[in-house]
């Protein structure tokens, strides 16, 4: 009993901080820094499209059945992985930000959640919250590769549909800036 209560007490005091970190407030200042890094890597972004490489990312990055929506993690981890030294770059990129290239994932990540959910709601109001799984005998008559882009999006709604309200309170008097970057990323 008393290595139970030593395991507990080490979990906490160890693992307990770390989560509340993680889920530290998203600031206006983490917010126009994260959309001002975005114009930063608009290059690093050209010249792996042109290279094929994004074809390898974005494939890394759909999420699956049962997984939060991480693009940025996801394709930051990827990206470490496969091309070191694109990493490098990106880490280089958004230091000057006040990122690493971890935190700034995690940042993008919270952000375009978000982001997603607040446009969702603009467009639907209430939508979001009526959004139910589809029905596993339908979806298991679908084509494969139908299903898999149908299983993509579910998994990214749920976790659209669980943004914390605080991240949406904060991200939401940045959405103009937020569609400006992302217009200009698309061209």
């Amino acid at each position: 009993m008393k290595r139970l209560f030593v395991a507990v007490a080490a979990i906490v005091l160890f693992v307990g901080p770390a989560l509340a970190a993680d889920r530290a407030p998203l600031t206006d200042e983490k917010i126009r820094n994260f959309v001002a890094s975005m114009e930063a890597i608009k290059d690093l972004g050209r010249e792996l499209e042109a290279s094929g490489k994004t074809k390898l990312l974005m494939d890394q990055t759909a999420p699956k059945a049962g997984e939060d929506f991480k693009p940025y993690a996801k394709a930051v981890a990827a990206l470490k992985e496969k091309y070191p030294a694109d990493h490098a770059r990106l880490v280089a990129s958004v230091k000057p930000y006040g990122f690493s290239a971890e935190t700034w994932a995690e940042t993008g990540d919270r952000i375009i959640v978000a982001y997603i959910a607040e446009k969702a709601e603009q467009e639907h109001p209430g939508g979001l919250g009526h959004a139910q799984p589809m029905d596993p005998a339908m979806l298991a008559s679908i084509p494969s590769e139908m299903r898999v882009q149908i299983e993509t999006a579910m998994a990214m709604m749920e976790t659209v549909k669980n943004a914390p309200v605080s991240d949406r309170d904060a991200v939401r008097p940045h959405l103009k800036a937020i569609d400006a970057q992302l217009a200009a990323s698309a061209r």
